[in-house]
């Protein structure tokens, strides 16, 4: 599913703040659709990003998600600790999101 899949809010205020903090923070990353989600590649999978009614998640591949242990402790991690699950109703962590 893209961005356009999702309601107006969604997309304005978790999605599409999300999209341009990566695109700003990689420039040269190519986006795509993959496992049915907005993602972008940049020397192999960079992030991938979905909204679910609860939550919306970032998908990093945990070996760089585990180099950011001390950063991620105010967020949940899901099950396989290679997506941060953060409240609908909480702003996109910019900040962490550029670093990693």
């Amino acid at each position: 599913m893209n961005i356009s899949g999702f309601s107006l809010k969604v997309q304005e205020a978790f999605l599409s703040e999300i999209r341009q903090t990566i695109k700003k923070a990689v420039p040269e990353a190519e986006e795509l659709i993959s496992y049915q989600m907005p993602a972008f590649r940049y020397n192999g999978m960079l992030v991938w990003f979905a909204a679910f009614k609860h939550h919306y998640s970032i998908f990093i591949p945990r070996h760089i998600l585990h180099l950011f242990e001390e950063e991620l402790k105010p967020f949940e991690l899901s099950k396989s600790k290679s997506a941060i699950k953060i409240p609908i109703e909480k702003p996109v962590p910019v900040n962490l999101l550029s670093k990693l």
